[in-house]
């Protein structure tokens, strides 16, 4: 009887701890093409420009820049790296000034999309990115409000 139950018991976890074939399929064979090349906010506020700019360095590090200028100065920066970790991708980001990153875990692959999270984070805990037909959209949520950021693309 105690033989059933843990077989039982480990069939159990096994099914409902499997990850999702697609996922798992598009994360094995993750590109995000689609990211690569500059982008300009358009929703920014007015005496804004946000810029992001991905280039791709190797089939497991995709590399970004974002920044934000207010009358031609730089008054925020960061840095970005999509990179794939054994089966996992993280994205990591590091702001002007800070000495490490702040890892978030890829938890979602689509074609054209992903989502990132970091539950540890204060704000934001959730990124994510999302090709759309007009451009690309992002937006960070969990610990603040959600903010939206919809970008043309530029070049």
């Amino acid at each position: 009887m105690r033989t059933l139950l843990t077989l039982l018991t480990l069939i159990f976890i096994s099914v409902f701890s499997s990850p999702d074939i697609k996922t798992s399929k598009l994360a094995k064979d993750a590109s995000f093409s689609w990211l690569l090349g500059s982008w300009e906010r358009v929703n920014e506020k007015d005496g804004k420009q946000t810029f992001e700019h991905w280039k791709q360095a190797s089939k497991e590090l995709y590399l970004g820049m974002g920044c934000t200028l207010k009358e031609g100065d730089t008054i925020w920066k960061e840095t970005i790296e999509l990179r794939k970790l054994g089966k996992n991708w993280n994205f990591e980001v590091k702001g002007k000034g800070e000495s490490q990153p702040t890892v978030f875990a890829v938890t979602k692959i689509e074609k054209e999309g992903f989502v990132c999270e970091n539950p540890e984070n204060e704000f934001p805990k959730i990124i994510s990115y999302k090709k759309s037909k007009t451009g690309l959209n992002a937006m960070i949520s969990g610990g603040g409000p959600d903010i939206t950021f919809d970008f043309k693309k530029i070049d």
